[in-house]
């Protein structure tokens, strides 16, 4: 699929029109040819409209008409737009179109460059599918090319056109890995995956298996994973924009099975479980468009892939593990397994890659899901700073997250009398923040923040612009967030 800036409307090309169904005349960013077309179509339509629908109809020229209410409900105005955006590409998939050319709501400088990167940020985040395992994968050539109406051919338009290109390609491969089944990913191939990505994007990659972990001492994240027959791979993704500058650390958890180990997940909880590596995804996709828009900022991304499996020599409940860092670990749930791989990836990236700040995403709790739904993933940090730079990047990608507290008092709840610390919080409590606590405790002091994404990471249900499957949410947010921090 081509997308592209245009100036004029092409004869040949169906029109797609977003309006705000205000029920006043709304200034298209569209030929002025085009306009009376447009009104005599959605003058007949205020309900569709109101209730921010998407209709196709054939206008006067025999032109094919893609006309799309603007629904706020609450939403931001960028939200709606993307959302009122996938309807009517989805419709004009349905229709079997080649070619569209959009007409955003009308904008003036310089809100125009956020338009044009948000409406190539929704084409392909909206007209992405994943059938690599489908016998019929159905017809490739519908919507081989967008155009986008615009004002001029200027570059700073061109490089908006390119940056939502790149961003919604990376946030993409991140979908693509979560949706790929354990059977086919797992450590050795994730690892193998993100060596060939790197070659691509222009990253440097370096793998570390088992023995060479072992070395490293990093008995916790070797524990999750010595029960399964696929050894684990500890993958270091490094990208090198600026000089003499500490790294920032991005830090994904990269469980790419999770069974639950001796603490087994009922089967229902498992259908899903190839998701469990959705952090480490997010720290590919983001590192695959640091590159490829030539950051200026150092990064190191960590992932300590294993799989969460079950056998006799499975790491088992009131276990004392070592980490990397010499902290012991009292193991009362082997379910709680992903904070186990985080913490020796995140001594990792801070004792030998020398990150001068830590930013961690992980599927780590289902209590995060109770608290904040599907559609917010829940954040915990120890540097207000950080969290205000994603909360500003984050409406940038029209993506959400609520701070959830920390202090002493949820620290406790991972107290252990065995050991220096357990890898449970007490009775239940506090799920989400206990478990962030317990990642804290590798952090060294520097400045951290936590991102439990397992309630937004995986889409049961085909939402306006993020299809049903592995979601691709936050790497846009931390894309925006790395560019911003010092």
């Amino acid at each position: 699929m081509r997308i592209e800036l245009v100036q004029e409307v092409e004869a040949k090309s169906a029109l797609l029109v977003l309006i705000d169904g205000s029920g006043t005349t709304p200034k298209y960013n569209a030929p002025t040819g085009e306009n009376a077309q447009i009104d005599s179509a959605i003058e007949h339509t205020p309900f569709l409209l109101k209730n921010g629908e998407a209709f196709y109809t054939v206008g006067s020229k025999g032109q094919a008409l893609l006309v799309c209410g603007i629904k706020k409900n609450g939403l931001s105005d960028t939200e709606s737009i993307r959302r009122s955006l996938g309807k009517g590409l989805k419709l004009a998939r349905k229709h079997e179109l080649k070619e569209v050319t959009i007409c955003l709501p009308h904008k003036e400088d310089p809100d125009e460059i956020a338009m044009i990167q948000l409406a190539a940020e929704t084409c392909n985040l909206s007209l992405y599918e994943y059938k690599k395992y489908l016998s019929d994968k159905g017809n490739p050539s519908y919507l081989d090319r967008i155009s986008i109406v615009c004002s001029s051919n200027s570059k700073d338009l061109q490089e908006a056109l390119n940056r939502g290109i790149v961003l919604s390609d990376c946030t993409n491969i991140t979908r693509d890995l979560v949706n790929e089944p354990s059977i086919d990913l797992y450590p050795e191939t994730l690892a193998q995956k993100v060596q060939e990505l790197g070659k691509s994007f222009g990253f440097d990659v370096q793998v570390f298996d088992e023995k060479q972990c072992l070395e490293m001492n990093m008995h916790a994240f070797l524990a999750v994973g010595k029960a399964s027959t696929r050894a684990p791979r500890l993958i270091v993704m490094r990208w090198i924009g600026g000089s003499n500058m500490e790294p920032i650390g991005l830090v994904g958890k990269g469980v790419t099975y999770d069974t639950g180990g001796l603490s087994l997940k009922p089967t229902a909880s498992m259908l899903r479980m190839k998701s469990d590596m959705t952090g480490s995804a997010v720290v590919i996709g983001t590192m695959c468009a640091l590159a490829r828009l030539k950051s200026k900022k150092n990064v190191v991304g960590v992932v300590a892939a294993c799989e969460n499996s079950v056998a006799g020599n499975a790491f088992m409940p009131g276990d004392i593990l070592q980490s990397k860092n010499g902290k012991t670990i009292e193991i009362r749930n082997t379910d709680a397994e992903g904070r186990l791989t985080l913490a020796d990836a995140i001594c990792h990236a801070i004792r030998e890659e020398h990150a001068n700040k830590i930013i961690d995403i992980a599927t780590l709790t289902g209590a995060v899901k109770v608290a904040l739904g599907d559609q917010v993933a829940g954040a915990v940090t120890t540097d207000d700073n950080l969290y205000k730079s994603l909360s500003e990047a984050s409406t940038k990608a029209d993506e959400q997250f609520w701070q959830l507290p920390i202090n002493q008092d949820y620290r406790d709840l991972n107290n252990s009398e065995i050991a220096d610390i357990s890898n449970l919080g007490r009775d239940g409590l506090a799920g989400t923040i206990s478990a962030a606590c317990f990642v804290e405790a590798f952090t060294e002091g520097l400045p951290w923040l936590h991102l439990d994404i397992a309630g937004v990471a995986y889409n049961h249900n085909n939402h306006d612009y993020i299809p049903k499957g592995g979601s691709g949410r936050v790497v846009r947010s931390l894309y925006h967030m790395v560019e911003a921090l010092d």
